[in-house]
């Protein structure tokens, strides 16, 4: 059955949720499904050109409630005969805000999606790490009403966004149970769905060869040490790098912190360390051997899927529950525990230096790995989809 869908992003720029989206728009679009993509923020680097030609492209006048952006959305809902709205962001109120406007004079079905663990964001990782090492009691006095009132306001834009959708979608299973502690609704409507992300990168035509990975260890993603905590890896490998020195250590991306990190490599006299800054990450799967993500929260990273389906092993720090839905400790990965409920280097290193020490181990896992992202491609996601539309008819 064809379905006329609208995509709302936030902006065209190239981040993980606008990637995602865009190959799940262009495999809606060689399904034979309409597709339409409403952006309010246009932004120089941009997805654009990663856009099957067949995909209409609308622009808002900026993130508001805007009378421009309301009537631009009534009639392309009009225009293009749109059945499905699929609202990327949540979250944020306006975009739900303007759909709700429209809605009550047209007949389309509204998803909201969440991209991220429904109890972590940028905000209030922000706000736990000052209070981490804040001495004055008026200082942490003054933090705690803030850290509550950023969750009681995020946990009011969730809840605002489920009740005025169709579906509300999370990324994991695991999250089911934190959405509804974390928002205090107890979906009777059972309007909450999962639907995790698909590998954006393709495979074809690689096929898997022990003999030519490299003894190389990567990471790949934004440069910051609020959310990825880029410095543990660093900090990592300076335990590592005088042990294996035929390995390397590869950063790839950037961010604001990527003159911190440069310098923390250089202060602790790292030799074998490269900073490739921002690129198009396939040739580096294709030749490394491990990937180290450290991150103090996520929702379901791309890089897991991506990274495993060219036979490079996760590494990764146990701070959000999806993670145990694609990596298994030991067989496809390796998953680092909480430590009195910190990230431990220490730990860490423990758990790499025996798989690195044994090239058996390291083919075994990387197989598996390879195994287990195809239950992520996009073809698997696209059937979840189906099943979706066709709850929708």
């Amino acid at each position: 059955m064809k379905k006329h869908i609208l995509f709302i992003f936030k902006s065209d720029g190239i981040g993980g949720v606008e990637v995602v989206n865009a190959v799940l728009a262009n495999k809606f679009v060689c399904e034979g499904h309409d597709v339409s993509i409403f952006l309010f923020l246009r932004r120089e680097k941009n997805i654009v050109d990663r856009l099957d030609k067949r995909i209409k492209l609308y622009y808002g006048n900026g993130f508001k409630c805007s009378f421009f952006n309301k009537k631009m959305l009534s009639t392309i809902i009009e225009e293009r005969e749109i059945d499905l709205v699929l609202n990327e962001w949540g979250l944020p109120l306006i975009p739900i805000f303007l759909l709700n406007g429209i809605k009550g004079k047209k007949n389309f079905s509204i998803v909201s999606i969440y991209h991220n663990a429904p109890n972590a964001n940028g905000r209030l990782k922000n706000v736990e790490q000052k209070l981490s090492v804040a001495k004055n009691p008026f200082q942490r006095f003054w933090l705690r009403g803030k850290y509550f009132f950023v969750r009681s306001i995020t946990a009011m834009s969730m809840r605002y966004n489920y009740r005025h959708c169709d579906y509300y979608q999370v990324l994991s299973s695991a999250y089911i149970d934190v959405f509804k502690q974390f928002t205090g609704l107890k979906d009777k409507r059972q309007k909450l769905l999962v639907q995790t992300n698909p590998v954006t990168i393709s495979n074809e035509g690689f096929d898997y060869d022990f003999n030519k990975k490299q003894k190389e260890i990567v990471y790949v993603g934004r440069l910051d040490n609020v959310q990825k905590c880029v410095g543990r890896i660093v900090d990592v490998w300076s335990k590592l790098e005088s042990q294996f020195q035929d390995w390397n250590l590869t950063i790839v991306g950037g961010g604001k912190d990527e003159i911190f990190l440069k310098e923390k490599a250089k202060r602790l006299n790292l030799k074998r360390i490269s900073f490739e800054g921002y690129q198009y990450p396939k040739s580096y799967y294709e030749r490394a051997s491990v990937l180290l993500l450290t991150s103090d929260f996520e929702g379901f990273p791309l890089v897991l899927a991506e990274c495993m389906s060219f036979g490079v092993i996760p590494f990764v720090y146990d701070s959000f529950a999806a993670l145990h839905d694609i990596v298994k400790d030991g067989e496809n990965g390796v998953i680092f525990p909480k430590v009195n409920n910190e990230f431990s280097v220490e730990n860490a290193v423990n758990k790499i230096i025996p798989i690195l020490s044994d090239e058996t181990l390291l083919q075994q896992m990387a197989l598996s790995a390879v195994e287990t992202s195809k239950e992520y491609s996009v073809d698997s996601i696209y059937h979840q989809w189906k099943l979706l539309f066709k709850k929708l008819k």
